[in-house]
């Protein structure tokens, strides 16, 4: 995830930047030369509509610049943005610039920074889950190295860092996951501290806006899947969750929940087959290891193989697994 902000001073500085429509900025293309190039703060994506490349933006940075994806995400993350006008800007009408009055816990470091033992153990932690280190850095996925002496609710020392964002990416939670031996596997901040509670919440709404979301427990299962990964962090999805799914522009929703948890995926897909096309894969029909038991564990392929073999849900299915 990139602060807004800086993205906007880095491209201004490189790029003569013309605004256009739906907070898309046009510049000339430095591959085809044409001023067909365009660059969305919000989504973080850069596409040429001559050239037809389609790029995120920190891939973008490190092809221009001629550098690595880590190099690339730490320059534009240290980028000078201080001359930047933000007065100026929100008269222009930019709603891409985003402010948050979230903060992430102190000592937080994006997960591709550092080379301490913390950032080392966090990355080998989420490699050998099988997780795509710079998929989950574009969703701002980082580590804690830092204790918070004055506040022990907000210490989140050894803990990895899985923030939730609304669809244009303004961060509103965080949970964290211990990677070191804390005394909580999962952490997640006082109701008080954000005014929201976990029930509440949708790991990467962004993938509400897919014609295809895969609905999962965890948000480690919902990054295995990728961009159309949701995580509801439950198995019972409450009304204010119902609510964002049925009102969202997807038109299917397939429920993708760990094993033994069918019917549990089947009563939440009942309160959604009034609006949308409604999949729930049965993860008991997996025949492999003893410990794959959700899509985080049984892999890419093989989800979206069981994902393939699922049939629509019918209020026939339905009663049928219940009763």
């Amino acid at each position: 995830m990139v602060d807004s902000k800086k993205a906007y001073a880095y491209f201004s500085s490189q790029f003569a930047l013309r605004k256009s429509t739906n907070n898309w900025w046009s510049f000339n293309c430095p591959y085809c030369g044409k001023p067909k190039s365009a660059v969305h703060f919000d989504f973080e994506i850069v596409k040429c509509w001559v050239c037809s490349s389609k790029v995120t933006l920190v891939n973008f940075v490190a092809e221009f610049e001629s550098i690595h994806f880590k190099d690339a995400l730490q320059l534009l993350w240290n980028y000078d943005s201080a001359s930047i006008d933000m007065n100026l800007l929100e008269a222009l009408d930019i709603e891409t610039v985003i402010v948050s009055d979230i903060s992430l816990p102190k000592g937080y470091k994006p997960i591709l920074y550092g080379d301490t033992s913390l950032g080392t153990r966090a990355r080998n932690y989420l490699e050998s889950r099988d997780l795509d280190l710079k998929y989950l850095s574009s969703l701002g996925f980082g580590y804690v190295n830092e204790h918070d002496v004055e506040n022990e609710q907000l210490d989140y020392w050894g803990y990895i860092i899985i923030p939730f964002n609304t669809p244009k990416g303004e961060l509103y939670y965080y949970i964290g996951r211990d990677y070191t031996g804390n005394f909580l596997r999962y952490k997640n901040p006082p109701v008080s501290n954000f005014g929201i509670g976990k029930s509440e919440l949708l790991f990467n709404e962004a993938g509400l806006n897919r014609n295809t979301m895969v609905l999962t427990e965890g948000a480690f299962c919902a990054s295995t899947i990728g961009k159309s990964g949701v995580a509801s962090l439950g198995k019972d999805l409450s009304v204010k969750q119902v609510s964002k799914i049925i009102t969202s522009d997807c038109e299917n929703v397939i429920i993708f929940y760990d094993k033994g948890a069918y019917i549990d995926g089947v009563k939440a897909g009942m309160k959604l087959m009034d609006h949308k096309n409604v999949y729930v894969v049965d993860t008991d029909s997996f025949n492999g290891k003893e410990d794959q038991k959700d899509p985080n564990s049984i892999g890419l392929d093989e989800s979206l193989r069981l994902i393939e073999d699922t049939p629509p849900l019918t209020y026939s299915m339905a009663l049928d697994a219940i009763i």
